[in-house]
């Protein structure tokens, strides 16, 4: 393969796929119990290894879900991060932000689909700006709190349903934190 190829095989399967539709898996938010690991995947290989650290999760997350195409502000890059909660000061997140993040991860909650323990707050923030408003209001924003499998197979669905390719997706790992879409 050439340094100017068009295609990249994923690190998992091997299977030769446009550059333009291979995600790039990092773990890099915990280097005392999570090695570092970067894969260049395809969306199959990829859906399944996110799948293994979203069902393997003992924590709670607020879940910002992936933008469509149509929600994102610009560009064709789509970055998709979990931030624990001990660290979102570092990453600029207001204080009175945290606060009430870990309030609602705080809470006791069933999964709205199954009746299974809630792990996950997904939210459905439409955009960017939608961001600033779960920031600013939380209670002008719904969602449903999700049992990691039913969160699973919701961002499965939304990532194959909409062709999304994220350039950079940081799972959820360690302890309680936020999922969220950010502009690079």
């Amino acid at each position: 393969m050439s340094l100017f190829s068009k295609t990249k095989r994923c690190d998992i399967c091997a299977v030769e796929t446009p550059k333009s539709e291979i995600y790039t898996f990092i773990n890099t938010h915990d280097f005392a119990t999570h090695p570092k690991e970067q894969l260049f995947l395809c969306q199959g290989c990829f859906l399944h290894k996110a799948e293994s650290y979203i069902v393997s999760y003992p924590h709670k997350a607020l879940v910002l879900k992936p933008f469509t195409k149509a929600q994102k502000r610009s560009g064709p890059v789509e970055y998709y991060h979990f931030y624990v909660v001990s660290i979102l000061k570092e990453y600029n997140f207001e204080a009175d932000y945290i606060e009430k993040v870990k309030q609602l991860l705080a809470t006791n909650s069933k999964c709205s689909r199954c009746n299974k323990s809630g792990q996950y707050f997904s939210v459905e923030v439409g955009d960017y700006y939608g961001i600033d408003t779960l920031a600013n209001n939380p209670g002008a924003v719904s969602g449903e709190w999700l049992c990691p499998q039913c969160y699973n197979k919701e961002f499965s669905n939304i990532v194959t349903a909409n062709n999304l390719v994220f350039k950079e997706y940081n799972p959820p790992i360690s302890e309680n934190g936020v999922l969220t879409n950010w502009a690079g």
